[in-house]
Parts: structure tokens; sequence; C-alpha cells
């Protein structure tokens, strides 16, 4: 998982021993490390094989992001994102935030950026599936909100790296039943709220990014719609009057 960022106040005693040196006696072995608990793992793998049976949905997002100022001050950015996913080979995210405001448009051939507010888009030659352009993306660094998050948890590899994690309890997320996790990586801690029932869907991810002035968090808040309303042209791009066309040099992000 990448790092977006915050404090470690909420996790538990066995995951926050991990940032501690701890004397070890001549002859004796080092305490073993806590691992990922088979219930975590179990919610996590749960939630998985319910994401891989959804062949349509979108996701809207509410996300806080901590910006890093000068003398370790700390501003934090809003930005709202929607995800349209219809797989295998359909896909749209929208992004309205105080930083940018980006729409990315995947239809199966070509993955088209546009900024509108630089009236400006890129169109670019596009695997043939989510899977392979998702992964191509994230290669190339291009930052899309959720996805590598989602494309892990599709994948069920959002433990891979933990060195830690455990099932906190249980939860209510807007008023919806959720499990609460809590993990450890090497430089980030993370924690995401898995819904109860029979939708295991994440609804709520909180990364704290350790070893940086503040511990900035990336938090953000999803809400799930299994039977979305799909326009016959979600997935068509047409340059707004004004715009224009850039060319993104070979291994640059937008």
């Amino acid at each position: 998982m990448r790092a977006h960022t915050g404090v470690l106040g909420w996790l538990l005693a066995g995951l926050a021993c991990f940032g501690t040196a701890q004397a070890v006696a001549p002859g004796s072995q080092a305490p073993a490390r806590p691992g990922v608990s088979p219930e975590a793992r179990a919610v996590l793998e749960r939630m998985t094989a319910y994401l891989q049976k959804l062949e349509r949905f979108s996701v809207t997002a509410d996300e806080t992001r901590d910006e890093l100022m000068p003398y370790g001050y700390k501003l934090q950015d809003q930005q709202h994102a929607t995800l349209l996913v219809q797989r295998p080979n359909r896909m749209r995210v929208d992004v309205d935030g105080d930083i940018k405001t980006r729409s990315y448009v995947y239809d199966g051939k070509t993955l088209v950026i546009h900024a509108p507010d630089s009236q400006v888009y890129a169109q670019v030659p596009a695997p043939a599936t989510i899977g392979e352009t998702v992964d191509e993306l994230l290669a190339r660094g291009v930052e899309m909100p959720l996805i590598d998050v989602l494309a892990q948890a599709f994948k069920g590899t959002l433990a891979s790296h933990a060195r830690a994690g455990s099932l906190v309890g249980e939860s209510r997320i807007d008023g919806v039943a959720v499990d609460h996790l809590a993990f450890r990586q090497a430089d980030i801690d993370w924690q995401i709220w898995i819904e109860k029932g029979e939708r295991p869907l994440p609804r709520k991810l909180l990364i704290t990014t350790r070893f940086e002035v503040g511990d900035p968090q990336f938090e953000a808040t999803l809400e799930w719609n299994l039977s979305p309303d799909i326009a016959a042209d979600a997935f068509a791009f047409t340059p707004p009057a004004g715009s224009h066309r850039i060319e993104l040099a070979k291994g640059a992000s937008p």
C-alpha cells in the first residue's frame, strides 16, 4: 500500500511494540513478530472474495489528506472522488478537491486524463483490462484516488507487506456495523473498516505515514452502489470546447 500519512494512538499495544527496540538477554531469542492475526486475515479474505464477484459498481469517497508545510505545520486538504467500474474493461474516476480537479476515463483501449482547470487532456493507449491498466498507472507513478488500495483489495494483497495486523473489534460507520482492523508496515500504519454481514465492503480507510514530521494522515470514507445506473457515454470522452491535447513524456506522470 502506498504511504499517504498520521498518529498511532488507536492501534493495539501489540502493534505499537514494533516501534520500540527491546533488550534481548544473551543466548535468548528475540521476541517473535506478532504477524497478522488469523481473525484479521479472515476478514480481509472475505472482503477480497466478495469484491472479486462484483461486475459493476460505483464508489464515492470523501477524503482528507495532510499536507506538510514548512516548520512542521500541517494543512488538511479535502477531496471528493467518484469511481465507476464496469468489468472487465470500463472505468471512470472523477476528482474534485482543494489541490486538483481531474477525470480519468478508460474504455478498454484508451485512457484519457483530463484537467479541466488547465483545459488540457492527455490520451494514451491502454491495456485490455482494468487490472492491467491500474498496474501500468501505478508503475508510472500516476495517483488515482483509492485505486491502489482497491486494486490490492481485489487481488488480496493488502496485507502482503504487513508486519502486524489485528482485528480491533466492532464499530459503526454511518450507522453500518463494521469490523475494525489495524495493520503496521515498515513505514506506514493503516486501518480499515469493513462492513459486516452479506456485503463485506471497505467503508473507511486511514493511513498514517510514520517517521515524517507530524505523522501525516490520509483518510477516506466510502459509499458503495452495487447497482449503479451507467449512462451510455459514461466511459467516452469528448474534449470540451477550448481544451487542448498534450502528450505525456514516456515514464512521466500526469
